[in-house]
């Protein structure tokens, strides 16, 4: 399994096979992605939010999925601060995998949040596993893909359990991020849990 750089996006390959072209952005990127280089972009964005979406090219598939950047842990850490604050749902997870599950050889996939950081990389994860890379090498495509990758564990939590992997999304996300960022997502990961 491998990938092949091409500028800035990543041919993603299983056992020599080309599975499909993935960008991972911010909001600010997005827009000249989905227009000039995309075939399909999925956007994960705040529900209240009042940015510009990207509008793709003609002919681009595109799906737009409106929830905030946090976990169960999050909304238990913060208490009523938190109030409002929407998780992604089962049902918009299976919708975006029913919408990815198409990709061929010949898709160019734009995956962003508002920061490129922790929604997109999530689901970029998914993706990936979905198309039957194993956990540990789709992290790992994220994060040669996307270096600040933090991804969203509820939303890797939400794959795991709606593709069946039985926890080893979970664990190679936990496992890949702690050999790749050290220090910092021990000590993140120590402060949010």
């Amino acid at each position: 399994m491998g990938y092949a750089s091409q500028n800035d996006s990543f041919l993603i390959q299983n056992g020599g096979n080309l599975m499909f072209d993935l960008k991972i952005s911010d909001l600010f990127q997005a827009d000249t992605i989905s227009k000039h280089w995309a075939t399909d972009v999925v956007s994960l964005v705040n529900p209240e939010s009042s940015v510009q979406l990207p509008q793709p090219g003609l002919g681009v598939a595109h799906r737009c999925y409106y929830f905030h950047d946090v976990t169960e842990e999050d909304l238990k850490y913060f208490g009523p601060e938190s109030v409002g604050y929407q998780l992604a749902t089962p049902e918009q997870v299976t919708d975006l995998l029913e919408f990815t599950k198409r990709l061929t050889s010949e898709s160019k996939l734009l995956v962003h949040c508002h920061a490129g950081i922790s929604r997109s990389t999530a689901t970029a994860c998914g993706i990936l596993c979905q198309h039957n890379l194993s956990p540990s090498v789709a992290i790992q495509r994220v994060l040669e893909v996307r270096p600040q990758a933090l991804p969203n564990l509820y939303l890797i939590r939400l794959f795991d359990e709606l593709l069946d992997m039985r926890g080893s999304l979970i664990e190679a996300v936990d496992t890949e991020l702690e050999r790749f960022h050290g220090r910092l997502y021990r000590e993140l990961h120590q402060y949010f849990t």
